[in-house]
């Protein structure tokens, strides 16, 4: 769903560089900085490439036993939101050059100090999060965003992160300006604990504080978010009248509706009742299954995607005018932000 935020970065990085998002990186980040492993396609790492790995089988995604996906690692339009492939060695001459404030060596700069100084330098104040009971003690007592990088604190200690994560991978940096110590976390799964835990546990370690269980207390806390999440389901199908609605034929709901940021959905007719498909993103397509009313959920045949409710809203005459959207799961990740699409029949 990022078309149209690729279409402006790139379009941002070709105005500035005569180049593409793509050879910017390899020219002006990886080839001065010395990553060598780095590649901004999962393809372009050759035959040592990692595999990505999640829990999909389950009622919510993260339960049931871990397996490799299909799909998931490929950048496409999401690309320069952060599709880039490291390795640990390479990312080490990364951070090097962060704990450097953009110095490569004697009369090389990557970027400059002053520019170092402003990414880490507050530029939007966020409320700190509330985090299950388990893992408070990583609760940061302020944090505010600067220029790709979160402010914030732990256990005392000014602390300047960021985490990431694509379908089957999660990642997580952190920098700590007064023990001139930098760090990252990455793993090929969906477990976001695993990276929590070697992540507090060697900010403990080399900040010199008692350590907590964090494997035990991570697992404690997801477990219990994803239990919470399954009942959640479970009580919203025992709630649901099927056999009420829906208003119109199926054959009415058929047709192309648009979003004024995403493009075109595409409701086709099918032999078991209707199907769905989004044309400006390969392969998500699948059938519609009817809930109540005017609401319908997605099976999308990549069981890589969350699905989604629609749910059509009809004009006095009894005419589709709008579908909003919304995921099936709670624990859904926000970059399924179904929530923000706005679609309407195309010939309106």
């Amino acid at each position: 769903m990022a078309d149209l935020a690729k279409e402006y970065r790139e379009k941002l990085i070709e105005a500035v560089s005569g180049q593409s998002w793509e050879d910017f990186v390899r020219r002006q980040i990886f080839t001065p900085v010395g990553m060598t492993d780095a590649a901004v396609s999962y393809d372009g790492q050759g035959p040592d490439r990692v595999a990505p790995h999640a829990r999909t089988s389950g009622a919510v995604r993260g339960v049931g036993p871990i397996g490799v996906l299909t799909s998931g690692y490929q950048g496409g339009a999401a690309a320069p939101a952060g599709a880039i492939y490291a390795s640990a060695a390479d990312m080490g001459k990364w951070l090097r050059v962060l704990l450097a404030h953009g110095a490569l060596g004697p009369g090389r700069r990557l970027f400059s100090e002053a520019a170092s100084k402003e990414m880490w330098t507050p530029q939007t104040l966020i409320l700190p999060p509330t985090l299950p009971a388990p893992v408070a003690l990583t609760s940061p007592n302020f944090q505010d965003y600067g220029l790709g990088f979160f402010i914030q604190d732990y256990r005392g200690h000014k602390i300047i992160t960021h985490s990431g994560a694509i379908l089957g991978g999660l990642s997580a940096l952190v920098i700590v300006p007064e023990k001139n110590l930098a760090l990252a976390v990455m793993i090929n799964s969906e477990d976001s604990g695993a990276r929590w835990s070697v992540f507090y546990h060697l900010l403990d370690h080399y900040l010199e504080l008692p350590s907590s269980d964090w494997p035990a207390l991570y697992s404690q806390a997801f477990e219990k978010i994803r239990a919470d999440a399954v009942r959640t389901l479970a009580s919203n199908r025992v709630a649901a009248h099927p056999e009420r609605g829906p208003s119109l034929p199926l054959a009415a709901y058929a047709g192309d509706y648009r979003d004024p940021w995403y493009g075109v959905a595409t409701i086709s007719p099918s032999a078991s009742g209707l199907r769905i498909r989004f044309t400006a993103t390969p392969g998500m397509e699948g059938a519609l299954e009817h809930v109540q009313y005017d609401t319908f959920r997605t099976r999308w045949t990549d069981r890589n995607i969350e699905d989604a409710y629609l749910t059509f809203t009809l004009d006095p005459k009894g005419a589709i005018a709008a579908i909003a959207m919304q995921s099936v799961s709670p624990t859904a990740d926000f970059s399924f932000d179904y929530q923000d699409l706005h679609f309407v029949p195309a010939a309106h």
